[in-house]
């Protein structure tokens, strides 16, 4: 299974913890322009061709997670099985691609946008009522 590392800290917004957005049009994305994300878009093996490629395809993640947010960030189905590759590959829209997605996993991986977990376990998918206001974003009394 591949996820998102912490997910819910850095995508998540207050109001989508308190349940008021329920489907998110727009989301935040972490800003990490570090030495690893250089050398991904111009030290890539196909060139920066390859490397854009490869931010082309973290945002289409990003953006799967945040329209299934959850999910916490992880690629499993919506009765908590974890996806194989195929899986993925359909839910990015990369079916006629699975190499491509195969071989940029464990870039993203090393780069430390993604964690691979093997043999995951089943993970309980919440339910909007698991999402409840709390002390932390100001919404007691």
């Amino acid at each position: 299974m591949i996820r998102i590392p912490e997910f819910v800290d850095n995508y998540l917004t207050s109001e989508m913890r308190r349940g008021k957005v329920k489907s998110p049009h727009w989301f935040r994305v972490p800003v990490k322009d570090t030495p690893e994300l250089q050398m991904l878009l111009h030290d890539h093996p196909d060139g920066v061709r390859g490397g854009y490629a490869i931010l082309g395809l973290w945002e289409q993640i990003q953006k799967w997670c945040m329209a299934h947010w959850k999910r916490s960030g992880q690629f499993v189905m919506s009765n908590g099985k974890p996806m194989n590759i195929k899986q993925v590959a359909v839910a990015l829209g990369l079916s006629v691609d699975i190499k491509f997605l195969e071989e940029s996993i464990p870039i993203l991986v090393g780069i430390g946008w993604l964690e691979e977990l093997e043999g995951a376990p089943v993970v309980p998918v919440p339910t909007l009522e698991e999402y409840t206001p709390d002390e932390e974003v100001g919404t007691h009394i």
